[in-house]
């Protein structure tokens, strides 16, 4: 699982690509809330271990859940199904 500490860990000072990415998906799940799962036809979900977007999209939408930040028509209690 992705944790608070797992991130923190990879977001070095020198990691800006990652910074960057993960400031689109933040936006992406700010701007389509749970409807972003819809379109992740490219990922590949059945891999193990998951591909790390996937911890990153569904940490972001807990927590703009949590901070009352997604829009009302958005399914909130909706977990990942990858």
């Amino acid at each position: 699982e992705l944790g608070m500490e797992e991130i923190r860990k990879r977001a070095g000072a020198d990691d800006k690509p990652l910074r960057m990415v993960k400031t689109i998906l933040h936006e992406l799940c700010k701007l389509r809330g749970t409807a972003i799962k819809g379109h992740l036809s490219m990922v590949p979900t059945d891999m193990e271990p998951q591909p790390i977007v996937l911890a990153y999209i569904d940490l972001n939408l807990e927590t703009l859940a949590s901070t009352g930040m997604l829009t009302p028509t958005d399914p909130v209690g909706q977990t990942h199904s990858w």
